[in-house]
């Protein structure tokens, strides 16, 4: 038979234990279902824990967090390695410097308007209008 712990947390949303369970390499699991006036509801899905000392859960937590940290290190040189590749590609064959047709549209489009801009100006200033 498999060893239970059924713990009764009135209602409270979270529960704390503290030196309840020895420590262990094994996993555990757990579940949680609550009672209402309709009755129990169903059991969560199983969750996974280990039990240990507080000393191995903040070498866990260090080790956890080194981890993520070198992660990002590796992310951030992978990303600079790249973007020094794409340094040596001249920046008219880059894929990622052409412009989209909606770009050039809308460039193309500023341009022109630009241009009108100033010939009206100009315009307008050489017969006095202004």
């Amino acid at each position: 038979m498999r060893d239970v712990l059924e713990i009764e947390t009135g209602v409270s949303t979270s529960v704390a234990l503290h030196d309840t369970l020895p420590p262990s390499d094994t996993p555990r699991f757990w579940r949680v279902r609550a009672e209402t006036p309709d009755g129990p509801t169903r059991w969560s899905p199983y969750g996974r824990f280990y039990s240990g000392s507080d000393a191995a859960v903040d070498a866990f937590r260090a080790r956890r967090e080194a981890e993520e940290l070198e992660a990002r290190k590796q992310a951030t040189r992978e990303q600079a390695a790249k973007e020094a590749r794409l340094d040596l590609i001249p920046w008219v064959e880059r894929d990622d410097t052409i412009p989209s047709r909606v770009e050039a549209g809308s460039l193309g489009t500023a341009m022109i308007l630009s241009v009108f801009l100033v010939v009206l100006i100009v315009l307008l200033a050489t017969f006095g209008a202004w």
